[in-house]
């Protein structure tokens, strides 16, 4: 990506009398924007495949998409769930699929047909969200039953049921290694979060890391770390500049509340979802040469002022 910026940078700097040369390279790189329609209901996350080329969607309509990446056209309707899907995520081979619903069950699908592998029944309340494994192995899932609990991929076997929260858990996440889990509970103040860590392999409790406030939970970083993207109420997104917390762009197009922004694991795009019914796939390669034109071409106006 920053290659190509560079080629883009010389061809103003160097070339600067050729406009319509570097207008045609600028012109010719894809559009910034694929929107994704299908979903009856609201979209409550859309995440990418490890491999950039699918991206799945989970939405109130009760089912889960597979989507192209690169076109944006539907591949697989997830269809089984009895009531609202929460999430959606692939597993790290990109083979499967795991959903959680407010039918009280989380459910494993196989990408290549969008057939139903296992169903995980054992919470009592809605399951919030579902997350494999770094191996894939093993599957995590949290629940408005103040639970969370670890499954067998392959058998759909419940492993260890994680409980002695007062109050319903949100998301969960394994650390790179897949020995430590990391939950997120909301505790009886509605805004205000903590995260426990959890032994993978035992289903113990290790200890309480960290309290914080619910925007904590919305930033999405680049695979780099040097941007991150947000979600506001005004039905955008926006990416910052990590260092120095800059607005750089702000992603306009959704006609209703943005659940979720999460860069692809190139750091060239960057999907959203939203109670619009829609995900939308934003070219963040494109949006940064477009803002580097803008830039070159600001910088030669103001020469030009300069010199008269």
């Amino acid at each position: 990506m920053f290659s190509l910026l560079i080629f883009i940078v010389i061809v103003f700097v160097c070339c600067g009398q050729n406009n319509l040369v570097a207008e045609t390279i600028f012109n010719n790189v894809p559009n910034e924007v694929i929107t994704l329609e299908g979903h009856s209901g609201e979209i409550t996350s859309a995440v990418f495949s490890s491999d950039n080329k699918k991206i799945v969607t989970s939405s109130w309509d009760k089912t889960a998409r597979i989507w192209d990446a690169a076109t944006g056209k539907e591949l697989h309707k997830l269809e089984g769930h009895t009531s609202w899907v929460n999430s959606a995520v692939f597993s790290p081979d990109n083979k499967k699929i795991v959903t959680a619903s407010w039918d009280k069950t989380a459910r494993i699908w196989d990408v290549a047909t969008g057939k139903e592998l296992q169903k995980l029944k054992g919470h009592t309340m809605c399951v919030n969200s579902a997350t494999f494994s770094p191996n894939g192995k093993t599957i995590l899932t949290v629940s408005l039953d103040n639970t969370a609990r670890t499954w067998d991929v392959a058998t759909g076997k419940e492993l260890h049921k994680l409980s002695g929260y007062s109050d319903s858990i949100d998301s969960a996440r394994f650390f790179p290694n897949g020995k430590i889990m990391v939950i997120i509970s909301r505790d009886k103040e509605a805004w205000n979060k903590t995260i426990w860590q959890w032994d993978s392999s035992k289903g113990t409790g290790l200890r309480k890391l960290e309290e914080f406030t619910e925007p904590a939970l919305k930033r999405s970083f680049s695979p780099d770390g040097v941007f991150f993207v947000t979600v506001n109420l005004d039905n955008t997104a926006q990416i910052h500049d990590t260092e120095t917390r800059e607005e750089l762009q702000k992603l306009e197009g959704h006609t209703d509340a943005v659940q979720s922004a999460t860069f692809s694991p190139d750091g060239q795009k960057i999907v959203t979802s939203s109670w619009d019914k829609t995900a939308r796939i934003w070219n963040w390669q494109k949006i940064q040469q477009r803002l580097l034109h803008e830039e070159q071409a600001k910088n030669k106006e103001t020469k030009k002022v300069d010199n008269q």
